[in-house]
């Protein structure tokens, strides 16, 4: 049938023929389909023969197999994309192409033309493509799709036994299986290979993968150094070299390796070797580097899980949570079954502050495993945080229930001690953050927990050496420095919590508490001006602060503002309608401007709240006086 039709194509064009039929109507649906199969075919033949004609001289395919064969890839790369613009030979056009990729690192684009030109060979009817198979073979290899590779490296074999790539394709096959013997043996066909168009650098890096499998790093070094010169421009070579060194323990060496592959002139990067790189850099402690390269990765294939996976916990290692929670997000959408970028991302959101996303990505991996003993440490850190009692009550049930090989930290052991502080466990607390303690020495928190359980329990003498311990730590905290302060001024030492209030605040110009708790060092100094200016600064930030505002009105008060402490007074009471220092304050605003009716009503209202008010008991004894009582 095929024969006919092309010489019926030859004689006249297809349409011509069409019109001489003479067809009854209507054409049964069976005929329309054999016609329609048999334009098809007819259209496939003239294509084909409307392809332009080459002298031998002439020939780009042939041109393109001998630059290939000499290593000229940029005139093989330009031959070949001839053919294929004048669809001349297109399967062996695109095999061409796929080699030119395959040896200059552009991996996925050559997976991807090997994969073309098999497909157009099979549609016109020439299933046998030894070469193509091969190349497809290896590229899925080295990226570890042993199955799919090994079915392409076989079919390679049973079309063209004598195939070189083929046979060393099979020898990676038996060396992944761990057959080395035989391994070896297909490897030796390669000895009299000579440059890289014969496969000599195929060659020296199966023998450099199979001496690694043999664990002989020595004889792997020199066969891997040998590929990496006869090809430098293929990263799968400089990958190798690195990966003998890493192996070795030499990892400067490995990223040298790496590096020289970078600088290859020509060379186009991927994301797979950058990550690599970066790899190298980090397990040498080079973290900048390391997160260099895996930004620079991500740069280039956002979607490129393994690399996504690594920044982040690389970020996590820098402490930077806010970005490793965000790469931890467009790790876990790519690939959500992975439960140990589910810990990851916990952590980090913990650490970042985001407790209610912590404990929901906590809790996701729960679903998955609750078993791992690192999943429940994630969800029991995630809920210790929470705002709810419930949560952190389970938290600590789960801290106790974890086996002895979950090493708990310093951090672990302070934030089951502050969950039990509030719950005033005292005892158990104070051990917990000895442990804390004598786990890192150098842990400002635990310090700061044991000075915030000394002062509860009435003791701000032994709170201010803690404080002053954990400031000694970590001087960045402005908490640490507020509750020195006040540690400092419940002990009447006014002179030395002002100092330390001032400290917190050049820390935080807008810790709205900081300015109010140095507002009221300052009135108790009768730095009356330093205190208004403190207190405005606190409003200035928080106009419906109830602290400052009181602050504020009873300044005024001591300056016989009583107008400006009435409006202060009175915005207090808005803000914080329960608040019984606001209405007796406001009484005696109102006292002060002789309103006693208004008085006796503010000073009732505060009497509702808190009957014992120091401030409301003066200013009932003032009212009765002032009206004669």
């Amino acid at each position: 049938m095929t024969e006919i039709s092309q010489a019926a194509t030859r004689r006249q064009p297809l349409h011509a023929g069409a019109r001489a039929l003479r067809l009854p109507a209507p054409l049964p649906a069976a005929l329309l389909a054999t016609l329609a199969m048999c334009f098809f075919l007819f259209g496939q033949a003239a294509t084909v023969h409307a392809q332009k004609s080459y002298r031998y001289e002439d020939d780009p395919i042939r041109a393109g197999n001998k630059a290939l064969d000499e290593n000229r890839l940029d005139e093989a790369k330009a031959k070949f994309e001839e053919a294929l613009a004048a669809s001349y030979q297109l399967p062996k056009a695109k095999f061409g192409l796929a080699e030119v990729d395959a040896r200059t690192g552009r991996l996925d684009e050559a997976e991807a033309l090997y994969r073309e030109a098999l497909d157009i060979s099979k549609r016109s009817g020439q299933n046998a493509f030894a070469e193509a198979h091969a190349g497809l073979g290896i590229i899925l290899i080295d990226a570890e799709k042993w199955p799919e590779g090994t079915e392409h490296i076989m079919e390679a074999r049973k079309q063209n036994g004598g195939y070189w790539p083929a046979i060393y394709g099979e020898a990676r096959v038996l060396i992944h299986d761990k057959k080395l013997e035989k391994a070896k043996s297909q490897l030796d066909f390669g000895a009299s290979r000579r440059g890289v168009g014969q496969g000599e650098d195929l060659y020296h890096r199966g023998l450099a993968i199979y001496y690694i499998a043999s664990n002989d790093l020595k004889a792997a070094e020199t066969d891997a150094l040998n590929a990496l010169h006869l090809n430098p421009s293929d990263p799968r070579n400089g990958k190798l070299v690195a990966l003998v060194y890493e192996k070795r323990n030499v990892p400067a060496l490995a990223i040298n390796a790496c590096e020289e592959v970078l600088r290859t002139p020509g060379f186009t990067p991927t994301a797979s070797f950058l990550h690599y790189t970066g790899t190298l850099y980090q397990k040498a402690e080079k973290y900048n580097e390391a997160r260099e390269k895996y930004v620079a990765a991500v740069e280039l294939d956002s979607t490129y899980t393994p690399v996504l996976k690594d920044l982040a916990g690389l970020l996590l290692l820098a402490k930077q949570y806010d970005r490793a929670s965000q790469v931890y997000l467009r790790y876990v959408a790519l690939e959500p079954n992975d439960i140990d970028a589910r810990v990851g991302l916990a952590e980090s959101l913990s650490e970042a502050g985001r407790y209610k996303q912590a404990l929901a990505a906590a809790n996701q991996a729960m679903q998955a495993d609750s078993t791992r003993w690192d999943v429940r440490l994630a969800y029991a850190r995630a809920a210790i945080r929470s705002r709810s009692k419930t949560d952190q009550a389970h938290a600590v049930a789960m801290y106790a229930a974890l086996p002895d090989s979950a090493k708990l930290d310093a951090e672990d052991h302070t934030l089951i001690a502050t969950q039990q502080v509030d719950t005033q466990q005292m005892d158990p607390a104070r051990h917990n953050l000895n442990q804390a303690m004598a786990l890192d020495s150098t842990y400002a928190e635990a310090y700061f927990q044991t000075g915030l359980l000394h002062f509860k329990n009435q003791h701000p003498d032994s709170a201010i050496t803690y404080f002053r311990q954990a400031i000694r730590h970590d001087p960045k905290k402005p908490l640490y420095f507020l509750n020195l302060g006040v540690a400092h001024f419940q002990l009447k030492q006014v002179d030395k919590s002002v100092p330390a209030f001032r400290s917190a605040l050049a820390l935080d110009q807008k810790l709205v508490i900081g300015h109010v708790l140095l507002g009221q060092a300052l009135v108790s100094q009768d730095s009356l001006a330093a205190a208004q200016a403190s207190y405005e600064k606190a409003l200035a930030i928080d106009p419906a602060n109830g602290k400052a505002l009181r602050g504020l009105g009873f300044i005024h008060l001591r300056n016989s503002d009583f107008e400006d402490a009435a409006n202060a007074y009175k915005m207090s009471t808005a803000s914080e309608p329960k608040n019984a220092d606001g209405w007796a304050g406001l009484g005696q605003a109102y006292l002060g401007m002789r309103n006693l009716d208004d008085a006796e009503s503010a000073f009732r209202k505060a009497q509702a709240i808190d009957p014992n008010n120091a401030t409301l008991k003066r200013g009932m004894e003032t009212l009765n006086k002032a009206r004669g009582g």
